[in-house]
């Protein structure tokens, strides 16, 4: 489904996707040995700041160790291979976070149900639910419906929106802070 060839590698400017690619298959194996898998690798900063992060992700949660265990093994590689241009770079492994990127179509099938934010090169209106008189580049709902060529979110206000992959420049899941705090106790 995934891969480097996916209609999915949304919002994800392709320069150098050659090198990124050879790092996924590079970091691959490390992460099945340490009992993860890749979420994804994207390299951000310009020449003297630049990072190469690797986020990686387990059913039960990633730790400090399995973190530390990929770094420590994808460096030794990287210094071998020597194939990330441009000389001077930071080798940055942590889990994608609660408010993960969606660039990959597996990344979408494992946020159905989930809150998520889109956004879009056009303006989009919705095919269902209440009219409004715009269409929006920016829609946060709950992705309902994944497919090759489109996904389909409902917003608060029951709106339906069905956006085409091709369309989209961003993508993450947005995680609810106020539902994840209800019932506790606030210490000040």
């Amino acid at each position: 489904m995934g891969g480097a060839e996916s209609n999915f590698n949304l919002g994800t400017i392709l320069v150098n996707e050659s090198w990124i690619t050879k790092v996924k298959t590079l970091v691959k194996p490390i992460c099945e040995r340490e009992g993860c898998t890749l979420y994804d690798v994207e390299s951000t900063g310009a020449r003297s700041s630049r990072v190469l992060k690797v986020y990686i992700d387990s059913k039960d949660g990633v730790t400090i160790q399995q973190c530390a265990d990929v770094s420590n093994g994808l460096s030794l590689l990287l210094d071998v291979e020597d194939i990330v241009p441009g000389g001077k770079y930071s080798l940055e492994v942590s889990s994608p976070g609660l408010e993960r990127n969606l660039s990959e179509e597996w990344h979408y099938e494992g946020a159905i149900g989930k809150l998520v934010k889109v956004k879009t090169h056009k303006a989009y209106m919705p095919t269902e639910g209440p009219e409004t008189k715009k269409g929006v580049k920016l829609i946060k709902g709950v992705l309902k419906v994944v497919n090759k060529e489109s996904i389909t979110l409902e917003d608060e206000k029951s709106r339906v929106y069905e956006v085409v992959v091709a369309d989209i420049t961003k993508a993450h899941t947005v995680f609810d802070f106020s539902k994840a705090s209800k019932g506790k106790k606030k210490k000040f």
